[in-house]
């Protein structure tokens, strides 16, 4: 009996000081001190800064013990991936975004866009610095690929490529080099080119780095000396 006597008293201990701290809370819910004045938006990179600053203007007026802030701060933006709103007592809000990391820039016909760390191909306005150039979307597995033989062979970052469903080619001043996305093959090939079979060659038409061990050149030979 008194083992069930104290659990009621506990468990209506709990109800009552639930109650108090919902009551106080809707109170405090009504008092201007507690109203929302500043607003702060962190993260910004590539999303759009007007339409968020929109977004968050949205909650000037409301009290910052309103549980929905976050809620709130609906986009559709392609760029952030969430938003978070933190309270700072006791009338500012900082709005952080989280957005997409790109990874590389490439063309499709007339549109271009950002490849993410998440696989999506994000738009964007086209320059003339995007030398990358793809035949159709690109998906997570190729994409991510290709980012890894980029970011393993840093002197691709200044090359025109075009890529499209099994292979892709870089165009070097004269000549042409046609790749695999497998990052492997592709950069042996490439080190044992550069290393040995291109001092073969006075001049150098395509070189296919795409089959594992094994390099075919179009181009014209050296003569030798010899004799």
């Amino acid at each position: 009996m008194k083992k069930l006597f104290a659990t009621l008293l506990i468990t209506t201990g709990i109800g009552v000081l639930s109650l108090s701290v919902y009551s106080l809370s809707q109170s405090f819910k009504k008092v201007d001190f507690f109203k929302v004045k500043d607003v702060e938006i962190v993260g910004i990179l590539n999303s759009d800064k007007d339409k968020l600053s929109q977004l968050g203007s949205t909650l000037v007026g409301r009290s910052i013990f309103d549980e929905n802030l976050s809620s709130m701060l609906k986009t559709e933006d392609a760029w952030i991936q969430k938003i978070v709103a933190s309270r700072l007592l006791p009338n500012k809000v900082v709005i952080t975004v989280f957005e997409e990391k790109e990874l590389f820039k490439y063309k499709v016909a007339k549109n271009c866009y950002s490849y993410t760390a998440n696989g999506k191909s994000v738009p964007l306005i086209c320059d003339k610095s995007i030398a990358i150039k793809s035949d159709t979307l690109l998906d997570e597995e190729k994409g991510n690929m290709f980012h890894n033989i980029l970011s393993k062979n840093k002197w691709l970052e200044s090359k025109k490529i075009y890529m499209d469903a099994f292979q892709f080619k870089i165009y070097e001043k004269d000549y042409v080099y046609l790749g695999s996305y497998d990052e492997v093959i592709f950069s042996n090939n490439y080190k044992l080119y550069e290393s040995t079979i291109k001092k073969r060659y006075r001049s150098v038409e395509y070189v296919n780095l795409s089959i594992d061990n094994k390099i075919y050149v179009k181009g014209v030979k050296n003569v030798s000396t010899k004799g």
